[in-house]
């Protein structure tokens, strides 16, 4: 089972994949690209989905911390030495 952390990150992590595809993706216009941009502004301009941002990046910064700690430490880590 994987942890709700690592779960939280991985569908954060594809939903920035989609929004990135949808922002380098040709499109057969300029009206449909400016469509595109607009609703992607308004989108990250929502108070949630910044609150959302700074709790994914807050996650990612203490998983970062966690898993460097792990790497400095492996033996700690595994229960070899104490």
């Amino acid at each position: 089972m994987m942890d709700p952390g690592w779960l939280i990150l991985c569908v954060a992590l594809a939903i920035e994949c989609f929004l990135v595809t949808l922002l380098i993706m040709p499109v057969p216009s300029n009206m449909v690209r400016g469509a595109i941009t607009q609703w992607i502004v308004s989108l990250l301009s929502n108070q949630t989905v910044k609150y959302s941002g700074f709790a994914i990046l807050v996650l990612d910064a203490y998983y970062f911390a966690y898993t460097m700690d792990a790497i400095s430490n492996p033996l700690v880590h595994v229960g070899i030495l104490s």
